[in-house]
């Protein structure tokens, strides 16, 4: 009945992530707007990572009103699943439905921006230790371990989202430091560049570089690929993620995504 109505329905939001949205269907954690026993709309709103409820997406009746039947949805869902000082989050919504979000209670927290570069051979001496090589999917777990530990709440990802990400991606290395996984990062293949989806390195074992040293390996590894091209996202609040990268050489686009939070 779901599947009927996604074929029609128009597509209001759409989260970015490794995760298609509409696994989340087979798991019970879509939930719907129904009026005389049709559906209007469809929300795919998870706690997932824990601690925060992201709108994966948003699909509504083409024949309605998508910002009425968000506000319907909302406030339906928020008497029905809400849970007290857990903050739902979108990511992306348009000018319309950002317009709504803030109507209903929804402040912009942050943006995430897009950075790119052309990248070229760096002469990197060799380090035994610390050591950087390839991640396998096996080792998924670690990964998603020190994810933990790197980001707030928001901004973790799921491990499922992880082991889909280490499954496709096209460059993911660890950095290691006497024989203990620290930091990694994964880039994936985008049409003609290759993008930096993530890259984490445990608190204990920041400001000594590792980050940069993950960044410049890739560089080269990538030209090995025949890449010469480079993006990755970042927030603009990340103040320490922003200097590193601009001071790597990457340059700011004009492209932002906003965050919408209501708590």
């Amino acid at each position: 009945m779901v599947r009927a109505f996604l074929f029609t329905a128009n597509r209001d939001h759409l989260h970015i992530d490794w995760i298609d949205p509409l696994n989340y269907l087979d798991k019970g954690e879509a939930f719907l707007l129904i009026e005389n026993e049709n559906i209007q709309a469809v929300g795919i709103v998870p706690e997932d990572p824990a601690g925060v409820r992201w709108c994966r997406a948003f699909y509504s009746n083409p024949n309605s009103e998508s910002r009425e039947l968000w506000s319907a949805f909302w406030s339906s869902f928020q008497n029905q699943f809400t849970t007290p000082d857990l903050p739902t989050c979108v990511m992306d919504p348009g000018l319309d439905f950002a317009k709504i979000l803030i109507e209903l209670g929804f402040k912009k927290t942050s943006e995430v921006v897009y950075l790119r570069r052309k990248i070229s051979s760096l002469n990197l001496e060799y380090l035994p230790d610390p050591l950087i090589i390839p991640l396998t999917p096996d080792e998924v777990n670690r990964v998603w371990q020190i994810d933990q530990q790197c980001f707030d709440p928001i901004w973790r990802f799921p491990l499922e989202s992880i082991e889909k990400g280490l499954k496709v991606s096209g460059i993911s290395t660890k950095i290691v430091v006497s024989g203990k996984m620290v930091g990694y990062q994964i880039s994936n293949y985008n049409y003609d560049h290759l993008h930096l989806a993530r890259l984490a390195v445990i608190p204990e074992f920041r400001r000594k570089g590792y980050a940069r040293r993950l960044v410049k390996d890739l560089f080269n590894r990538a030209i090995e690929q025949f890449v010469f091209d480079l993006s990755v996202n970042t927030q603009t609040d990340n103040y320490a993620s922003l200097e590193l990268y601009q001071d790597l050489g990457f340059e700011m686009g004009n492209q932002k995504i906003s965050i919408y939070c209501n708590q």
